[in-house]
């Protein structure tokens, strides 16, 4: 990870359903990203698109903190889709929710 800690990288994956949080007041989001049963806490500052949500395939963009933690200084979103049969297989990281809320609470 000390390789990748300063250099810009580009994610891709679902929102893990039940883990968006947006600080009152602000424009300051954190939420996990999943791909493939991996999964990475993202926080970000600024306006978020229409489509982001839980579930939504997602693009962010930005540097990793540390392990486990990255940066984003931009999101993209795709909708969901209903008949998206790759959002329907790899469904909205319910699996993984327990683990992301329970990583908070250090």
């Amino acid at each position: 990870l000390d390789r990748l800690k300063d250099r810009r990288l580009r994610l891709h994956g679902n929102v893990v359903a039940g883990t968006i949080q947006k600080k009152p007041g602000t424009l300051d989001y954190r939420f996990a990203v999943f791909h493939r049963d991996k999964w990475v806490e993202v926080t970000y500052s600024g306006l978020v698109p229409d489509t982001f949500k839980d579930c939504a395939e997602v693009v962010v963009k930005g540097r990793f903190v540390d392990a486990g933690n990255f940066a984003a200084d931009n999101v993209t979103a795709k909708c969901p889709s209903k008949y998206d049969e790759r959002q329907h297989l790899s469904g909205c990281g319910e699996q993984i929710k327990p683990l992301v809320l329970a990583s908070r609470q250090r």
